[in-house]
Parts: structure tokens; C-alpha cells; sequence
């Protein structure tokens, strides 16, 4: 039996079943917390990463409970998470300023968020918006202390789509010169 006080323990021991893909137990065990508590958002983002395989809408709903919620700074990340994933799903079904609107609320809370910049990045990208693409991707790439190689690489191939090689050239150089 769970106790209200014992509900981050059976949540890690959910998201230890979910990172060894044994995605019915975890499910078991978030929804047990939920059944205490059917407002926590750690075990309501554990039941939502573990159906995401297997139910993509059931997911996609518990993302959406979640980011009705007030922000609780206590579960920054989160709710960050959440809104992350939920954007990549409402870009991937069309819903771009549901999917903008989330994102920036993540980059409102969290300035050094570069996940947020590199979906913006790639929705620029997609919409053959170039310029705007590299400057998204630039942010992320920048963010990241110069770490995520892919950023960076994203960067100098939108400077490049939008025409500006010199540019593009110079962060090709930048991107390599830190070892890759």
C-alpha cells in the first residue's frame, strides 16, 4: 500500500521499470500513485513517457491534463518535459501556435532551455524559413556551451539555405574545431 508520503519512491521505482522497458509494471505503478493522488504530475508524466509506444492519444491526453495545470515550481522539469513533448506532437499534427505557445512558456521559465530552441529551429526549418531556422538553432547551439553538435551542424546548414555560405562556412568551422 502507498502512502502519501511514499510517492516519489514508487515513482522512481515506475521510472526504473520504464528505462528497463517494462512498460506494464511502470504503468502499474504510476497509475497506483495516481490512485492516491491524481494531481501528481511526476507519476502523470511516467504514465504518459510509458504509453507513448503503445497509445499515443491516451498519452497526448495526460500531456494536455498536465499543462492545464498551475505551474508548481516544485515540478519545474516536469511540466518543462511536458510541454516539450506536447509541442512536438501539436507541430507533428499541425497545431503550431498551440505547439509556439508552449514553447515559449518553457523559455519564459527556463532562459538555457535549448530542446525548446532546437524544435523552433526545426519548425523554421520546415516551413522554409531558413534564416529564422539558424538563428533558433544558433540559440540552441549556443545554450548548450557549444556541445550539441547537432544544433550546430543545423545551424550552418540553414545559414547555408538561406544563402549565406559565408556564414554557414564559419560555423562548419566553429562546429569542428570542438572536436567532431
Amino acid at each position: 500500500e502507498i502512502e502519501s508520503n511514499n510517492k516519489c519512491f514508487y515513482n522512481i521505482r515506475g521510472y526504473v521499470h520504464f528505462c528497463s522497458g517494462e512498460l506494464d509494471p511502470a504503468v502499474n505503478v504510476f497509475s497506483e500513485v495516481l490512485a492516491l493522488d491524481k494531481e501528481y504530475v511526476p507519476s502523470l508524466l511516467g504514465l504518459a513517457k510509458t504509453l507513448f509506444p503503445t497509445s499515443s492519444s491516451k498519452a497526448r491526453n495526460i500531456l494536455k491534463k498536465i499543462a492545464q495545470f498551475p505551474h508548481r515550481e516544485e515540478y519545474h522539469r516536469e511540466f518543462e518535459t511536458c510541454y516539450l513533448m506536447l509541442a512536438e506532437q501539436y507541430i507533428a499534427k499541425d497545431k503550431v501556435d498551440h505547439a509556439l505557445e508552449l514553447l515559449n512558456a518553457v523559455n519564459a521559465r527556463n532562459k538555457s532551455c535549448s530542446k525548446s530552441w532546437s524544435i523552433i529551429g526545426d519548425f523554421d526549418q520546415s516551413k522554409g524559413s531558413f534564416l529564422e531556422a539558424a538563428d533558433s538553432h544558433a540559440k540552441a547551439w549556443k545554450i548548450s556551451r557549444e556541445t550539441d553538435f547537432v544544433s550546430g551542424y543545423k545551424t550552418a546548414l540553414n545559414y547555408y539555405k538561406a544563402k549565406k555560405t559565408v556564414k554557414s562556412i564559419e560555423v562548419c568551422e566553429e562546429v569542428l574545431s570542438h572536436g567532431v
